[in-house]
């Protein structure tokens, strides 16, 4: 199911890439880095923190009590610096697999 979602997820990301909407990843990972102005920094920080709290509102991600504002945001420049091959597509959509890939839902059942 994950594996789906995220392919719908980069499906969406290639047809705003495509219509020439939004931050794509390589605007975002230069907007995060830490020599960037501490204005993107915080601008970035928010977006990502829009979409977490999207995220785990709609089920699609569930991050444990204690996790910070601040992991959130190193997950994400975590997983732009590991994916380098697909900074080009949709910042928001790169932001959800990164999220979702670190904190996933436990199917009913599992413990």
């Amino acid at each position: 199911m994950k594996k789906y979602l995220a392919m719908a997820l980069m499906s969406c990301a290639l047809s705003a890439q495509a219509n020439g909407y939004g931050e794509n990843g390589n605007i975002m990972a230069d907007g995060l880095d830490n020599n960037g102005s501490t204005w993107l920094r915080g601008m970035y920080s928010g977006y990502v923190w829009g979409i977490a709290d999207t995220l785990e509102l709609s089920g699609l991600v569930c991050i444990q009590n204690g996790v910070t504002r601040k992991q959130l945001v190193d997950v994400v420049i975590r997983y732009l610096a590991a994916h380098p091959e697909f900074r080009q597509l949709h910042a928001e959509a790169l932001t959800g697999v990164a999220l979702m890939e670190a904190f996933p839902c436990k199917k009913k059942g599992n413990i």
